[in-house]
C-alpha cells in the first residue's frame, strides 16, 4: 500500500494532493496593549532589576546585563531544553565494570600486568594472593 499525505479541511481528511489551499483569515489584534510587539530593555514596573551572577550586581538594563555576559565570554541561557545527559543503567553500569574485572584477570593470568607493580588508591582493596590464583 503506497503512503500518502493527508490534511483536514472543513473536519474531514483530504489528500493533501487535493486539498484547496486554507483560508487565511484577518487576524484581529493580539493584544489589548497599544504597541503589543515592543519590548524595551528597561524592565518593567515592579521589577527591582536583574541579579548578574558573574558579577553580583543588580542591572536594570537587559542590553548590559548581555553585554556584561559577553564580555565575559559567558552564555546566556533563555528556555531551550538542556542536553540530555545519558546516564548507564544500573544493569549496563554492573555488565562494564564486570567486564572490566574480567579483562584485567585476563591479563594477569596472561602475566602482561603484573599484580606487585599495579598501585591501587587504597592497597586493601587488592588481594595478591587471589589475583595470582587465577
Amino acid at each position: 500500500m503506497a503512503r500518502a499525505s493527508y490534511v483536514l479541511r472543513g473536519g474531514r481528511l483530504v489528500p493533501k494532493h487535493l486539498a484547496p489551499p486554507l483560508e487565511h483569515h484577518a487576524r484581529g489584534p493580539q493584544s489589548e496593549l497599544p504597541c503589543p510587539n515592543y519590548i524595551s530593555d528597561k524592565l518593567g514596573e515592579g521589577v527591582d532589576g536583574m541579579w548578574h551572577p558573574a558579577t553580583g550586581e543588580w542591572m536594570d538594563s537587559k542590553s548590559k546585563f548581555r553585554a556584561e555576559t559577553e564580555a565575559r565570554g559567558l552564555t546566556e541561557m533563555g528556555n531551550e531544553p538542556f542536553p540530555e545527559k545519558q546516564v548507564q543503567t544500573d544493569a549496563e553500569l554492573r555488565a562494564e565494570v564486570a567486564q572490566e574485572i574480567a579483562d584485567t584477570y585476563d591479563q594477569i593470568a596472561a602475566e602482561v600486568v603484573k599484580v606487585e607493580d599495579a598501585k591501587p588508591v587504597n592497597p586493601e582493596v587488592l588481594n595478591v594472593e587471589l589475583a595470582k590464583n587465577v
